[in-house]
This record gives C-alpha cells, structure tokens and sequence, in this order.
C-alpha cells in the first residue's frame, strides 16, 4: 500500500520518514455511492485521498446545486489548507461511483505529526547552528533552541544576490556553500570554513543554504 499511496501528488512535499508516519496513521474507507465525505458548512475534520471509484464536489446555492468536479484515483478531496477549525467547508464531496475507497487523515492526526516534526526542525537547526557555525560554539544547546525558531534555512541559487554593498542590513547571512564577496571590484570566495562570516554579496560555485535572521 505504501508503494501506492506515496505516488500521490498529496506527499510529494514530504520526506520518506514523513510518509511512512502518515501512513501508518492513516485510516481506510469504503463509501458507497450517495454517502457524503462532508458536506458543505461542515468544519473541517479529514483529508482524503482517492483509493478508487470517483467522488463529486458541489457547491450549493439555495436549492441549486452546482457540479464543480469529479474527483477519481490519486486526487485529493479537501487539502491541508482547508483544514483549518476556524473555517467551514465550501464544498459538499459525495461518492458518485457505485462505491470508493479513500486513505483518510484525521485533523487531530496531522496537527499532532506537524507539532512533532516542527519540533524535530528545529532541534536539528540548532544542533547545526551550535555545531557548525564558529561564532555559536560557545552557546549553550538550551539557548540556541530558543533562537533556532528566528533562523530560517533558504536555498539561493547561484548568481543570486544576496545582499548589496552599502544597502542597510535587516538579516544576518550565515553561509553553508560557496559564496562570492565583492567589495570595491575585488571578489573573495567564502566557502564552508569560512561559515559565521556576515559579508555574502552573491552566491558562486553551487547552490548555497543561507539560514537567515
């Protein structure tokens, strides 16, 4: 089953151990036809992901009821950002086939992988930050935890400029890559023992991860 339901465009974002977890969360269901996932106005309580057979989306409007999709294998009915508590269903999603199976991830499921991975990021960032980067060896681990939710890991192509010269500084750059520093027409290469160093101008050589505050 895993082999299957990761081809789904759903978990393309996240990372293998991810979808091993979001499976093993998962729940199954067969649905006969007529039978609603959700209605329209309902709070938000589950993704599901099409199994087989095929599901219809309507948006009602009075007694009209309009047909906006049908829904078939490897489609997702309700995304992650329609799970919002706050919010209410725009749609009504019916089984429209004979019958359909759906993969279905609860709200309280996700909410509670997502805490879980983002304090894993950011436990990670700051082992990185206390380990690699000379001017954080001194900080203690339980205070570079408090920063770490500050920093934010970016990938900057090559060629992009990260900073200009004389431009007022509003982040602090901390280079995990090669980098070129141009000052006055002179170019001067940082590459990853030259990491702490704040003076990035453009990215050279490879792609840089510049974590940013």
């Amino acid at each position: 089953m895993l082999d299957i339901v990761v081809k789904y465009p759903f978990f393309k974002k996240f990372t293998e151990h991810q979808k091993i977890q979001l499976i093993r969360m998962a729940q199954y269901h067969r649905v006969t036809q007529g039978n609603a996932l959700f209605k329209q106005d309902d709070h938000p309580d589950a993704v599901y992901l099409v199994l087989s057979g095929r599901c219809a989306v309507y948006k009602s409007q009075g007694e009209m009821r309009k047909l906006l999709a049908h829904l078939e294998v490897f489609d997702t009915v309700g995304g992650l950002y329609h799970l919002d508590e706050r919010q209410r269903r725009a749609v009504t999603a019916e089984v429209s086939s004979e019958s359909a199976e759906f993969v279905v991830l609860d709200r309280t499921t996700l909410d509670a992988l997502a805490a879980e991975w983002k304090a894993q990021e950011e436990g990670e960032k700051a082992a990185f930050l206390c380990e690699e980067i000379p001017v954080f060896n001194g900080v203690q681990p339980a205070v570079m935890a408090g920063l770490a939710p500050y920093f934010e890991k970016i990938q900057v192509p090559k060629d992009t400029v990260v900073y200009r010269q004389q431009v007022c500084v509003s982040h602090t750059h901390v280079s995990v890559g090669i980098c070129k520093y141009i000052l006055k027409g002179l170019t001067s290469e940082l590459s990853p023992p030259g990491r702490g160093r704040e003076h990035i101008f453009r990215v050279g050589g490879r792609a840089a991860n510049a974590p940013s505050v």
